[in-house]
């Protein structure tokens, strides 16, 4: 756990340097948002919430979508979310919601039953080293650049994100993806329980 916790901050730092400096090139391709990012970034995360309890679930109306964005930093997006869900969710678990609001842009809703933030933090969540609890005595790791990498990537891809939350209720985090190329619907919600 500590080697993965300091490979994980030095990807950070290096990733925030990278974009803090201007060096980061988007490459659009065509690749699919479903399965290709949204069950790839969760399966980075799924043993971290098999320890400690939680259900991981996603929900989607479509077999496949398509979309046209740089493929490194959208799974970057999904992986953090994923990741801080999990990190910051005690008990319950997370739910990842994919659904099309229109022709052309697909909303995904991640969902967690965790800890919650402040109304007076969230305004602070994308800024870079910045955590609601900080110090040596906070219960939770990192260094408070998870968010911040997010919101860039989101506006490198012309994604919007979306946070609302109550403390002690969990959190509901919401990415606007556009640029779909296509979209395979089904009848029904598809549940995937990956726990």
């Amino acid at each position: 756990k500590s080697s993965k916790r300091i490979y994980r901050t030095v990807d950070l730092i290096l990733n925030t340097s990278e974009i803090q400096i201007g060096s980061y090139e988007i490459n659009p391709t065509k690749f699919k948002l479903y399965p290709d990012i949204i069950e790839y970034a969760a399966q980075e995360i799924i043993e971290e919430a098999k320890s400690k309890n939680l259900y991981f679930t996603i929900k989607s109306k479509y077999d496949l979508i398509w979309i046209k964005a740089d493929f490194h930093s959208t799974f970057n997006i999904f992986y953090h979310l994923f990741d801080n869900a999990v990190k910051y969710t005690e008990t319950g678990g997370v739910t990842v919601i994919i659904d099309k609001i229109s022709y052309n842009k697909a909303k995904v809703s991640v969902i967690d039953t965790g800890v919650g933030i402040s109304e007076s933090y969230i305004q602070k969540l994308f800024t870079p080293f910045s955590q609601e609890q900080e110090g040596y005595t906070r219960k939770f790791d990192g260094v408070g650049l998870g968010l911040s990498l997010v919101k860039s990537y989101c506006d490198f891809n012309d994604f919007e994100i979306s946070i609302t939350s109550q403390k002690g209720r969990g959190t509901t985090i919401e990415i606007i993806i556009t640029n779909i190329i296509e979209a395979i619907e089904i009848e029904d919600f598809h549940i995937s329980d990956l726990i």
